[in-house]
């Protein structure tokens, strides 16, 4: 199923987002012909995407010629951050997930009628899956994380998420599943070659907090999942507990 693109995106931005990515995803920092070659553009628009992007703190360049992301974005992230609310317990308990299931740890919620990554913890050694914030907005169903949270929802808000969307037709099975057993899964669905695993953060009242979620390699998967639901389970929990002191 192809991606929900809606009209009137600006192609120029959309390049400038993608070179941001792209460097994002060196880590260190790229030279312009690696962001040439990973954004897709030509070599000429690749260096004046990064002499604008330079120029107004989105990008810094380093004594090698290369680039790396700029203060500016710590800046709108720090924005972002506060307008989230979010306690200081989730940061704590998604360290504890990523330390015990040796995964990258996210914690999600709905938001604006997409599924949405408000934190995250990763390593060198274990980084994040590459997905971007647009494919998780047109396709975030498709995700562990996304099901977990729509497994929880009610269904008129369920059924506001899918409005304008064509879900797998298993959808309603898996979302089912996931209510009945507290977890959800996608196995390279959202993202080859990486499978999900994700459980609903939810108080005895009902009240939704998000989601807490791993991802890990396809290969390996089904040797780990069992260890990465505990780990979830356990955690959860001891989220709703710290949440319910605060």
């Amino acid at each position: 199923m192809p991606e929900l693109r809606p009209a009137g995106l600006i192609g120029s931005v959309e390049r400038a987002l993608g070179v941001l990515e792209a460097i994002a995803e060196c880590g260190d920092g790229a030279n312009a012909k690696t962001v040439a070659r990973r954004a897709e553009l030509p070599l000429p628009s690749a260096y004046r995407m990064l002499g604008t992007l330079h120029y107004h703190g989105y990008l810094i360049r380093n004594d090698d010629g290369s680039y790396g992301l700029g203060e500016q974005l710590a800046t709108l992230y720090e924005h972002w951050y506060r307008k989230l609310d979010l306690d200081p317990a989730v940061r704590l308990i998604l360290r504890d997930v990523h330390k015990r299931a040796g995964a990258p740890a996210y914690f999600g919620r709905l938001r604006d009628g997409a599924v949405t990554v408000v934190d995250a913890v990763d390593s060198t050694e274990t980084p994040r899956a590459p997905f971007t914030t647009a494919r998780l907005r047109s396709v975030g169903e498709r995700s562990a994380l996304g099901r977990a949270l729509l497994s929880a929802v009610t269904d008129e808000e369920r059924r506001e998420f899918l409005r304008d969307r064509a879900p797998d037709p298993r959808l309603a099975h898996l979302l089912a599943t996931a209510r009945r057993t507290g977890v959800a899964y996608d196995v390279g669905e959202f993202l080859p070659p990486h499978a999900g695993v994700a459980v609903p953060v939810r108080s005895p009242d009902g009240h939704l907090h998000g989601a807490l979620a791993v991802t890990v390699p396809v290969a390996g998967y089904a040797d780990r999942r069992a260890d990465v639901e505990r780990t979830l389970r356990h955690c959860a929990l001891t989220l709703v507990k710290l949440l319910a002191v605060e």
